[in-house]
Formats: structure tokens, sequence, C-alpha cells
């Protein structure tokens, strides 16, 4: 109910039952039409808007007046008809402020798909071992086991979006924030860093005892090898307090009056942003950065910082700050000398087995690792929600001609050898244009060139078996031709001491 009545205390009013109703007496009837009340009367409609809250200020009287004139809700509308509008003394911009709340649900909306996005690109960027595999910290891969622990990794986004409704709905001083505040990113930086930093310390200590290690903090501690999806991975109670942790700031920063839209969306987005980046298993930070400022490693953690902290568990516990554990001494004495090795780029371990594959369609692309895990992990189909990809993927195929090298897809481990995937950057109809030949047979070319020099044990050209086998019904000359490029290059290597590198096809 939307209008807002207002009565005077000397009015009396009789329902008979039948919805009619008595109206007061004609001179209060008639100032209240003209707007003309006395200044008793406007001190009582101020007394009693401070006494209600907007949003519920009519249905609060109503009842109130329902009770103690036994009115049915049909007579009292009978009344708002017979006495007209009433001068409530409000503004409009006040009266208006509940049909501008439900703004605040597109906001959250927002920020839960950014959310999801930040982690996405950030598990994309994991994947993309031709830019990683150097720097990668742990040479591990993840197991099935992880995979599917961590597969609901995005329920928290979920549960802090209901807390973040909970505390809209309960603080009003969340409501009508400006868009930018300035005063507001000092002012929340000096709390995340005097209250969130410290309480994440010891509430992090905390998880680590006994007690509250096997019943909770021992499922996040269950991924020896992180990635972006395993700083996500953890309990009810985990997910709690990590919210109480992120909302302390954003709280703190609007009470005191510079809170503003844009503060919550790039707080919210950075601690998630350095939360995936300190279980990304590869080192991005150069030590270099710390050796021009030295005092920078104790207010900004690395992914080798962390990773420390999932082998060896009581050391480096804090959120993004190693300042704490330095002064509560439980900072990792291996720390930077483990960045300053990690961060060189000479952490790469060669491939025992190298698989030479390459693309099949546009579409069947989004089955390679650095899309979409849910996609990846199940037989490719086309799906309806995967069409509207189709322009970016094919402007990724017409970018892949750029490409004249094979790129690290995928690798595993299995009996401590090291397995790898190389892609040719070429879709499987691309094999069959005249024009891509010479540049095909280039890139298979120098893939084992590659492999050949780097100490690779056995390469497979398994991805040449489609092509053979389609062009069995090619005139043996065509076929020839083909291959001859690919033929002559290995008789070079066997003639030049290749011989370890062993070729099958």
């Amino acid at each position: 109910m939307n209008s807002l009545f207002v009565i005077r205390n000397d009015w009396s009013f009789e329902g008979d039952g039948d919805g009619s109703v008595v109206l007061p007496p004609t001179d209060s009837s008639a100032d209240l039409e003209s707007g003309d009340d006395d200044d008793d009367d406007e001190s009582q409609v101020e007394g009693f808007t401070r006494s209600y809250d907007f949003g519920s200020i009519s249905l609060v009287w109503v009842k109130k007046f329902i009770g103690s004139a036994h009115m049915s809700y049909e007579e009292l509308l009978a009344l708002g008809e017979r006495i007209g509008i009433v001068n409530t003394g409000l503004s409009e911009e006040m009266m208006s402020k509940d049909t501008q709340n439900p703004s605040w649900c597109l906001h959250i909306l927002l920020l839960c798909a950014l959310r999801g996005l930040v982690h996405q690109l950030w598990f994309s960027f994991y994947n993309m071992l031709f830019l990683t595999r150097n720097r990668r910290i742990l040479q591990q891969g993840i197991d099935f086991k992880q995979i599917d622990r961590e597969w609901h990794w995005d329920n928290f986004i979920i549960l802090q979006a209901v807390m973040a409704s909970m505390a809209l709905l309960s603080l009003p001083f969340l409501e009508n924030l400006p868009s930018w505040n300035t005063k507001g990113i000092m002012c929340c930086i000096v709390i995340h860093v005097g209250i969130s930093e410290p309480l994440y310390y010891w509430f992090h200590r905390l998880l680590h005892t006994q007690y509250f290690f096997s019943h909770y903090h021992s499922l996040h501690h269950a991924s020896i090898v992180t990635q972006p999806f395993t700083a996500r991975m953890a309990t009810l109670l985990e997910h709690l307090m990590m919210g109480v942790i992120i909302g302390i700031p954003i709280l703190g920063t609007c009470l005191y009056g510079h809170g503003s839209i844009s503060l919550i969306y790039g707080y919210i987005l950075v601690f998630d942003f350095l939360r995936c980046m300190g279980h990304i298993n590869v080192e991005i930070i150069p030590h270099v950065l710390f050796q021009i400022f030295p005092l920078l490693k104790y207010f900004l953690y690395t992914p080798t910082y962390h990773s420390l902290h999932h082998t060896e568990m009581n050391t480096n516990f804090c959120l993004f700050m190693p300042l704490y554990d330095s002064i509560w001494k439980t900072i990792n004495t291996k720390s930077w000398d483990f960045h300053e090795r990690t961060s060189s780029g000479k952490n790469e371990r060669i491939a025992d087995f190298v698989f030479l594959v390459h693309l099949v369609d546009i579409m069947a692309a989004l089955h390679f690792p650095i899309f979409f895990r849910s996609f990846s992990s199940h037989k490719f189909s086309v799906k309806l929600f995967l069409i509207p990809m189709w322009p970016f993927l094919f402007l990724l195929m017409n970018l892949s001609w750029v490409l004249h090298t094979t790129i690290v897809g995928t690798f595993y481990n299995l009996r401590g050898r090291l397995h790898q995937t190389w892609l040719v950057p070429r879709y499987g109809f691309q094999y069959f244009l005249p024009f891509a030949k010479e540049g095909i047979n280039k890139v298979i070319e120098e893939a084992i060139l590659e492999a050949d020099r780097i100490g690779v044990k056995v390469i497979s050209l398994a991805a040449l078996n489609k092509v053979i086998n389609n062009l069995k019904n090619v005139d043996s000359t065509a076929l020839l031709q083909f291959l001859q490029p690919i033929l002559n290059m290995l008789l070079h290597l066997i003639g030049n001491g290749g011989e370890t590198l062993q070729v099958f096809q």
C-alpha cells in the first residue's frame, strides 16, 4: 500500500460494516483538503514520519487504525477516496524511495557475474601452458578427485549474495550511495589493513588447530596443487567468515560516510583477483620488483608464497600481506628464495612423450582447456547456449593463421613420465586447402625439430591420421607430395644423430 494517511488526534471515525464511513468535522476536512494545517498538526506529521520507517509507515498505521476503529480494508479505501490527497510533508524523492530500492538487486546480480568472470579468466590463464609452463610452481597435474571435489567452487557467490542482500535490507546507510567517492578508497584500505588482514590471519591460524582443521579446513588443504577454483573450496563456516572479512571494510567505509557503488565493486573484485592469484600455481610477479621495492614483499603476497602454505601448512597464514606473518613469526624462511628461483622462468620440465594434435572445427575448439571446464569434461556436442560464442571462435580461427609454431595444450604424468599435447594451430578442414599445405608442413617440421632439440624421447604424429585416412583415395603422387617434406626432414634427423627421437605415425 503506497498511500500515506495522516490522521489528526481529534478526529473520530465509525465504520458501520457496510463500507460507509462517517467523515470528521467539515472544518477539519476542509483544512486537510486545502493543506492549511496549523503548527500543531505540522509537528504531529513530522513526529509521525520520524517514528516509522518510510517503507512500512502506511502499513503500520493501517494495522493500528483497523485495530482501534474495527474498520475493514475496503472501508479504509473508501475513507481514502473521500478524504482525497493528504499532504504528508514528505518530498517526492522520499516517497519514491521504495520504488528505487530494487536497483540493488541488479548490482548484486552484476557483481555475481563479474566475480564468476574473474575466476574464469584466471582459470583460462592457468591452463595456457604455452605461457605459464616455465613458471609453474609445482609440476604435478590436477587429478580427477580434485576436479570433482572443486566442481561446485562457485557456491560461495550465491551465499555471499544472500549475505549482501540481508545487509542492504537491514542497514539504511547503504542506500543512496554515490557512484564515486575518492576518500572512500583510502578509508577502505585503512580498514582492510587494520582489521580484515589481522582478523583473517588469526581466524586462519584457528582453522589450523586440530579440531577446526580436521572438521573444516582440511577440505581446502586436500588440494596440494592449487588452481584458481581451489581458492573457493571451503566449508560453510569459512565462507561465512570470509563474507564478514570482505564486508567489514565496505560497511566501515559506508558508515563513515565515504562509501560509493564503485568502491563496493572495486574492493570485491580486487579481493577475488588476489585470492585467485595466490592459488594460480604460476609465479607471475617478477622477483626484480621486490629488489627495486624491498618493502613491497611485506604488503603483497605471491603465488609461491601461498603455495608454501599448502605444502608446509604451519607457515604463511596471511590473507594478502606477509607483514602479519612477519610480525607473529610464522613466515616461511624459504619464501623469497623460492620466489626468486620460480620467477626466473627456468622451472620447465622436458616432456618424455609428445602427442601432436590439431583442432577439429570451430565449435570443437571449446574443448580446449583454456575455455570452460564444465564443457571440456564432456563428450563434444553442439549446445545451443554456445552459438553466441561462434563469432568469437571464428575470429580466433582467423588469428591462428598468424601462429607458425605449435603450442603446449595439455600435460599429464604417467608412471613418472611427463606427457604433453602439442597443438598445431590449424583446423581439420584447413589440411585440405591447397594454399595451406606448405604452411602446415612447415609447422609440423619445426615441431619435430624442436622436440629433438630439447630432448623429447618420443613424438607421435597421430594428428595426421585423419588426414592420411582421407587421402587414401587421393592420387598417390599427390599423397607423396603432401608427405615428402616431412619424410625428408625425418631422414635428415636420422642422418644427423637424431636417432634418439622416435617418431610414430
